[in-house]
């Protein structure tokens, strides 16, 4: 098995996590937004989006990542703007920073620095 499989592979067996959103939930319950964890390709999305218009990246974290029980993304492209304008964003920041986990807007940053260096 080469490197890249190998490293494919890995970051294929880290799995999904999982949150529960009670304020997006209904009668039945919670909301349970599922995710994988971030690329790199993903952070450098979700890092453009903050330094084009701030907070906005927390909005493209959930439209790039969430996903039901069954993997099918819960948002669209076209879900973006209301999550931006319309959503808590108490709520989309909880959500988008568990998603991002350690890799917060500070890493990401430090992590596209040292690539463009």
């Amino acid at each position: 098995m080469s490197v890249i499989d190998r490293i494919k592979a890995k970051h294929k067996a880290a799995g999904r996590k999982s949150l529960e959103v009670q304020e997006w939930g209904d009668d039945s319950g919670p909301l349970v937004v599922y995710w994988t964890p971030l690329t790199i390709e993903e952070q450098g999305i979700i890092y453009n989006a903050t330094q084009k218009s701030g907070l906005a990246g927390l909005a493209r974290a959930l439209v790039l990542k969430c996903e039901n029980e069954a993997g099918e993304k819960i948002f669209t492209e076209e879900d973006y703007y209301p999550l931006r304008k319309a959503a808590d964003g108490k709520t989309v920041a909880e959500v988008a920073n568990a998603i991002l986990g350690v890799a917060s807007v500070k890493d990401m940053e430090k992590n596209l620095k040292a690539i463009r260096d």
